[in-house]
Parts: C-alpha cells; structure tokens; sequence
C-alpha cells in the first residue's frame, strides 16, 4: 500500500511525536555518529517559542514518518555562519536545519528531501530577512549528503563540531 505524505507545522502537542522520531531514528542507525538526537527539552524549546525556531512534522497517512527542526541560532557561538567567516552583522539572517529524522520503515521514500524543501519555502515565506541556510551532515551519511545536494546546498566545509564528530557544513543561500 502507498502512503501519502503531508507536512505540517509542529505544534506543542507534537513535541513528544517529534522526539520519538528522532529517537527511534537514532535507535535504528548502525553508526549512530550519523545522527546527534536532541533531548525532549530542546525540542519542547523549539517548538515551543517561535523566536528560537520551529520544527516540522511529515505524516504519512495518520502515521508519524519524519521530522526537521529548525532554529534561529542568532549570536551565539553555536551559530554555524561563524563557521563559514559570516561578518558579524551577518549572523541574524543565519538559520539551522538542525535534526532531520526519518523512520526506518519509510526511508528511500525521499522525506527528508521533501521536509528541506518545506523548510526552505516555508523560510522564504515567513521570514523574508533569512538569507542562509546552513546545516552539517557526517561525511559518511550519503543518503542526507545527497537530500541536501538535490536541495540546493553546497558542502563548504569538513570541521569538528558536537564534541568531536566530524562534520560537513552545509549552506544554501536563500
């Protein structure tokens, strides 16, 4: 049977569905240095207050499929454009796409690619002062390296981030 998949806005009614898919993703990977699943607090904040981002949440049917969340990460340290030599005035229009997460059973069916997609036109949408968009990715995760290609990103750099995991930087210009 085909399913059919929507994606929608999480609400804070979602936080704990959100939560589990990234769990369950995490759960499921044979390297989990793929994949840094965020804790239900993070994710409650997410969602929870508009200012610090917001997340996604794919269903296919009535079933719970895949999830992105996105963040402003304004100056903090975290802020990926400092990775990428943004000037500092530049660090505003800087927005994550932090923890993309399918479920094992509907992998290969493109979501993650279509959550970026979402994400990106929902982005140009609601907050037109956003001009970057920048993710990181492990080297080895070639299903996400390429859902982040076909989505118009560019690997700009290889660095360590998250407590010693190698990551590639991501950007896409908006």
């Amino acid at each position: 049977m085909d399913n059919t998949f929507t994606i929608r806005l999480a609400g804070p009614e979602d936080a704990v569905k959100v939560h589990d898919i990234m769990a369950k993703a995490y759960e499921s990977l044979s390297d989990k240095s793929f994949f840094i699943c965020d804790d239900l607090p993070y994710v409650e904040n997410i969602i929870n207050n508009p200012q610090e981002g917001f997340a996604l949440l794919c269903m296919a049917d009535d079933k719970p499929a895949g999830t992105l969340l996105v963040r402003f990460p304004g100056f903090r340290e975290d802020n990926l454009g400092r990775d990428l030599s943004l000037e500092e005035d530049k660090l505003m229009s800087v927005v994550h796409m932090e923890s993309a997460a399918v479920l094992p059973e509907f992998r290969g069916n493109g979501i993650q690619k279509k959550l970026l997609f979402y994400g990106k036109d929902y982005l140009a949408e609601h907050f037109p002062d956003i001009r970057y968009i920048a993710a990181t990715v492990a080297p080895l995760n070639m299903p996400s390296r390429k859902s982040f290609k076909a989505a118009g990103f560019k690997e700009m750099l290889t660095k360590e981030k998250y407590n010693g995991h190698m990551r590639i930087i991501l950007l896409n210009n908006m």
